[in-house]
This record gives C-alpha cells, structure tokens and sequence, in this order.
C-alpha cells in the first residue's frame, strides 16, 4: 500500500471521527471478512513493532495476508467503521515468543488506532478473541508485555482477569512479562 493511500485513509477516518463525533459505531469482523483491511493492519503492525527491527514492510504484509483464518491460526479481528474503515485489531497466534514456543496459542498485535481509543474498542477486540478461544475448547492464552508501557499495559490486563505467569528473555535478550488468561 502506498503512502499516499495510507495518508488518504488517515484523513477519511478522521472526516469520519468530525462527522460523528466521539461516539464510534463500529463492528467486529474476523479479517476473512474485510481483507481488504490487510494492508492497513500491516503497515499499523509495522510501524508499531517492527520498524525499528529491520524487518522489511513485504515481510509483515505477508504475515498479515495468512492472518486471514476462522478456523485456525493465525487469525484476526478488526474494529472497522461502516464496514469499510479499520480502527483496531487484534491477533490469536500459534506462538508469539520465540523463546517460549512451547506455550500456545497468544493474543498478539492489540492496536487501536490513536484517535479512536478510550472507546472501548481494544476490550471488545479482547473479548471477542476470548469468546472465541472458550468456544473452541482453548483453555490457557497467553501474551507478552515489553518494557514499552510496561506498567500501565500490565495493570490494563490484569484489571481485566489476566494473571502474571513468568518473566522471560525475548530472542533479543531484552526481559518480557508472559500473561495468561485461564478458562478453567
């Protein structure tokens, strides 16, 4: 996706938020649904995550391009606007920590888009992903928590029924909180 097209998203989203306002109407999608969506989440993933590791922006539109399951892993769920404006997502993963592969399957990728958080979007997108794996028989989902927002992103789950499980070194070396979240 070019950048002029992510900057005419940008400014349709936010013609959007002007014209209605604080309160988002929005829906819940898996991204089989809205795969034209792809591109968006990817380049969000990108600049959040993986920017500054080197990776390369084809690299990561791939990744999301196979996140497009219903049945299996890897999955997405989209928060989009009139079903046609992304403004979060959120991931169920096989694995998400290199280290710690044995442990399965992770809520990865939670982003909500700037201007549109404190709407409840990113719990929806939790709850929703939760639902699902409760659904499917899953009975442990776990997720990682860097050192970026270390403290506030802790407290945020475990407010809402995640548990501390261990502390581990990423493959970079650097230390990361695992979290889970127990259906039993």
């Amino acid at each position: 996706m070019s950048i002029n097209i992510l900057k005419f998203y940008v400014i349709l989203v936010g013609l959007s938020k002007l014209i209605y306002g604080d309160f988002v109407e929005y829906e819940l999608k898996m991204l089989k649904e809205v795969p034209f969506t792809a591109p968006v989440l990817a380049h969000w993933a990108y600049k959040t995550w993986y920017l500054k590791s080197g990776i390369d922006f084809k690299i990561v539109m791939s990744d999301y391009a196979k996140r497009d399951n219903t049945d299996s892993l890897p999955m997405t769920i989209v928060a989009v606007i009139r079903n046609s404006f992304p403004v979060g997502m959120v991931s169920l993963k096989k694995t998400d920590l290199q280290t710690r592969r044995e442990f399965t399957p992770w809520l990865s990728a939670l982003y909500v888009m700037p201007e549109f958080r404190n709407n409840g979007i990113a719990e929806n997108l939790i709850n929703y992903l939760l639902n699902f794996c409760k659904k499917s028989g899953i009975n442990r989902v776990h997720l990682f928590i860097d050192k970026n927002n270390e403290d506030y992103l802790q407290n945020y789950y475990l407010k809402r029924g995640w548990n501390f499980f261990l502390q581990e070194d990423d493959h970079n070396g650097d230390a990361v909180k695992i979290l889970s979240y127990d259906f039993m």
